[in-house]
């Protein structure tokens, strides 16, 4: 099936808007059939054109002999970005992706040792200090399980 689509492309560097709110910027509707030569030779032309903004209308699908009005698949608004903007992702070297890989390691391994640095232990020898004793461990005391293992056991 045929489908034509309709663009609307914005001419300069950047988009102005008056006190209202309304674009200033010169613009122009282009209609192009899709998945044609003609298609893709625009497409490879639209970043050079110097627009600023390219938005994807409408989409015209021929279905018996009139075309009809359909909705604007993602693909295309995809593909159009692409064009406009290129491509944004950013491609690593091996170096990179190995830097990235170690750091998740180093982040998963102090997640590791933050939950073990809570000692269940120790928690449980200030408890039975604090019920024998009457009091809390002094606060020069209170990571040294030798101490407390001490006085627990006089």
């Amino acid at each position: 099936m045929k489908k034509v689509v309709h663009l609307r492309v914005f001419k300069g560097k950047k988009i102005l808007k008056d006190e209202n709110g309304k674009v200033e910027n010169e613009n122009n509707k282009v209609s192009l059939t899709y998945e044609t030569l003609e298609w893709r030779n625009y497409l490879k032309r639209l970043i050079a054109n110097g627009f600023c903004k390219v938005e994807v209308e409408k989409l015209f699908e021929l279905k018996g002999e009139k075309y009809v009005e359909c909705e604007v698949p993602k693909k295309i608004k995809d593909e159009v970005l692409l064009a406009h903007k290129g491509d944004q992702t950013v491609k690593l070297t091996p170096e990179q992706k190995e830097i990235a890989e170690l750091k998740a390691q180093m982040a998963e391994l102090l997640a590791i040792s933050k939950k073990g640095d809570v000692d269940e232990d120790l928690e449980d020898l200030k408890v039975e200090y604090k019920k024998q004793e009457g009091k809390d461990v002094p606060n020069n005391k209170k990571n040294d399980k030798e101490w407390i293992k001490s006085k627990l056991t006089k």
